[in-house]
């Protein structure tokens, strides 16, 4: 089986929330009382900019684990080149209690689940000590549902994040352009992983910015407190700001959630992605 959206139909519903009568749906669930006010609010949000904010849904408690958790990893395996490293704070959640917890919150699941419409079931984790720079792109390319758009992420503030430490900036409205594929990029079916990203590295960053700079979508930077997160749609552009002071933090979590009931697989590596079942 080709692992790969050109391979697909395009059968099967689209989230709610990406339907063309998303808006409408939205009032009729709020007129019949299945949800609030605020919810609805926040539900509009994410028709129209393809993210939301939820303040200070992390504890304190919950935050210190996962910085002394990272912490302990970083100590350990410093002299690794970056990249290597990366990896090592990558899906931490099996040894880690705290970012375990804080990726399967009660709060985190509810809102995930209405904003896709089918329960979130975690699958990657990633702590980041320090900005990570990333140019603009897109989840969609890389974490893929049949059908589209049944992914979504969330970035939990580890400290209050600053201007200067290189913060996560996100694109309203950008989670409306078309999906840009592996096949559009061009990385042809059948080459490895280290193929894949090479042809990735060299395409997709300065289409994705082509695709940005027509779009008329201006930036948003994150700002928050500690404890508080943005939650963003698979196609939402987004990226990370220049570190103005070098060696300044940006602590953060970011999770990855499918929906449930549909196909997950990755358009770039061209493979299915396995779930850990953390829910």
């Amino acid at each position: 089986m080709n692992y790969r959206r050109e391979c697909f139909n395009d059968e099967g519903e689209l989230p709610w929330l990406d339907r063309p009568d998303a808006d409408e749906a939205i009032e009729a669930r709020l007129s019949a009382g299945e949800i609030d006010a605020a919810q609805a609010a926040q539900l509009h949000k994410w028709v129209r900019d393809g993210y939301i904010i939820v303040e200070d849904v992390l504890d304190a408690e919950t935050v210190e684990g996962i910085n002394a958790d990272v912490e302990a990893i970083v100590k350990e395996f410093k002299h690794l080149p970056i990249e290597e490293l990366r990896f090592k704070i990558q899906d931490i959640f099996p040894h880690s209690e705290s970012t375990k917890r804080a990726i399967c919150l009660p709060e985190v699941y509810s809102w995930i689940d209405l904003l896709l419409g089918v329960r979130a079931l975690p699958y990657q984790t990633l702590n980041l000590p320090l900005s990570s720079q990333l140019s603009t792109h897109t989840d969609e390319i890389l974490m893929t549902t049949q059908p589209p758009g049944y992914l979504a992420a969330i970035w939990f503030a580890l400290e209050d994040i600053s201007d200067k430490s290189g913060p996560l900036v996100v694109y309203p409205g950008s989670h409306r352009q078309p999906y840009l594929s592996a096949e559009e990029v061009g990385i042809p079916i059948g080459v490895d992983e280290a193929g894949c990203s090479k042809v990735y590295d060299s395409n997709y960053y300065g289409m994705m910015n082509r695709r940005l700079e027509g779009s008329g979508c201006k930036p948003f930077v994150f700002l928050p407190k500690q404890g508080s997160a943005l939650i963003w749609h698979s196609n939402l552009m987004h990226g990370a700001l220049a570190t103005v002071e070098q060696g300044m933090t940006r602590k953060s979590l970011i999770a990855h959630y499918y929906g449930d009931g549909v196909l997950h697989y990755s358009d770039l590596f061209q493979r299915p992605c396995h779930l850990p079942g953390l829910r």
